[in-house]
């Protein structure tokens, strides 16, 4: 199953002002409940470091949430939010989080 993205920027404003927010050890996600399919969104700033840091990061989540996706029961709009060391996780280690995050919420 392909991951549908969010983006438009009105996408994104609408799960920022309607979702909830939850934390693990290395990202935040932003839930709304979706309407149709299941998106997701990522959002990492410059700070988080070079352009090889955060395109890893990037990696890392879509396929973690590739791994989860499936069990969820309800479609939802998803933005994940990675900690500045998130780069340093491993993919199981995102994948638990994003999975307990995503999946205990849906």
């Amino acid at each position: 199953m392909p991951v549908v993205s969010l983006k438009k920027e009105h996408e994104f404003d609408r799960v920022f002002k309607e979702g909830t927010r939850h934390s693990r050890k290395w990202i935040s996600v932003i839930i709304r409940r979706g309407d149709v399919s299941t998106k997701l969104g990522i959002v990492i700033n410059k700070k988080f470091g070079c352009a090889a840091r955060r395109n890893r990061a990037k990696r890392l989540i879509r396929e973690a949430f590739k791994r989860v996706v499936d069990k969820l029961r309800n479609p939802a709009e998803i933005i994940v939010i990675p900690k500045k060391d998130a780069a340093l996780a491993g993919i199981r280690e995102l994948e638990e989080d994003l999975g307990s995050l995503i999946l205990g919420r849906s």
